[in-house]
């Protein structure tokens, strides 16, 4: 299947941001579709289209995944005009480096800022020696960086912004990424709609720790919330049988909620069936 969308989608209009997306072959199907996707949405949200794209590689012409999908490419540009650089991870783990480095100098000379996803990021983790802590992973390409080359503590948060590199750990948290890009570029309102459109409930920040990373996920709401609720959890886990004086016992979880929905989000029981507080429904 050829992408429909042909190897270059462009506007004529004075004020778009220029997204060049580097595909390699055996690329990650979804990283490439969720990047292309968000961006197509941005404009169809906006007043005016305010995206433009182009699908590149080291030599051009038709790139494949390991699901038969194909792309056309342009050859990487040595004078490159795009605002950002996506470099789609491999789903092949020894793909070979095809001067990733150099690509990237490339569009860093010229103030693009590079984003490169899971294997892409270890790829150029592999190339930076003593930086690789500066950087993130998906953790399956961090296993095999410490197998091979003894690479124990890259970054934990699904994207580390390095000055104009962009490490990111890929697959479901490009999403994430590509929102929080195109959001510089657009009202909060639009971003939000985006995600709406893509039933995105949560968008995450670069410092949230990618699952499955030995680190335990950041909780919701704001820091004071937070802090709160680590306290009072152990009392809270078992509330109506707790011999201490709790002086909001037997507070309506409906008048809880309304109060702490500002910190919280649109979800409230779900944050407290998070934190294991198994009897929302009764007291406090």
């Amino acid at each position: 299947m050829v992408s429909p969308v042909g190897q270059r989608v462009s506007f004529d209009n004075a004020n778009t941001w220029r997204f060049d997306i580097l595909v390699p072959d055996e690329f990650v199907a979804s990283e490439l579709g969720v990047i292309v996707d968000v961006l197509n949405i941005s404009n169809r949200v906006n007043v005016r289209p305010i995206f433009e794209w182009t699908f590149v590689s080291a030599a051009g012409g038709i790139t494949r995944s390991r699901t038969r999908v194909m792309v056309e490419t342009e050859t990487v540009s040595a004078k490159p005009n795009a605002d950002y650089l996506f470099v789609v991870g491999s789903s092949n783990p020894d793909y070979p480096n095809v001067q990733l480095g150099k690509i990237v100098s490339a569009y860093t000379n010229r103030d693009a800022q590079v984003f490169l996803l899971a294997e892409a990021a270890s790829r150029y983790i592999r190339g930076h020696g003593a930086e690789w802590r500066k950087h993130t992973t998906h953790w399956e390409n961090t296993m095999l960086l410490r197998e091979r080359q003894g690479v124990f503590e890259t970054n934990s948060s699904i994207a580390v912004e390095d000055g104009p590199i962009v490490t990111c750990a890929g697959m479901s948290t490009t999403l994430d990424v590509i929102l929080a890009v195109v959001g510089r570029h657009m009202s909060a309102a639009a971003k939000r709609t985006v995600a709406d459109i893509l039933l995105h409930e949560t968008i995450r920040d670069f410092s949230t720790n990618k699952p499955n990373s030995g680190v335990p996920p950041r909780p919701l709401g704001t820091a004071s919330w937070i802090i709160a609720s680590t306290l009072c959890r152990p009392i809270l886990k078992n509330p109506c049988r707790s011999t201490r004086s709790v002086p909001f016992s037997a507070f309506p979880i409906a008048r809880w909620s309304a109060s702490s929905a500002p910190s919280l989000g649109p979800r409230p029981t779900l944050f407290i069936a998070n934190y294991g507080w198994h009897r929302p429904t009764t007291c406090f």
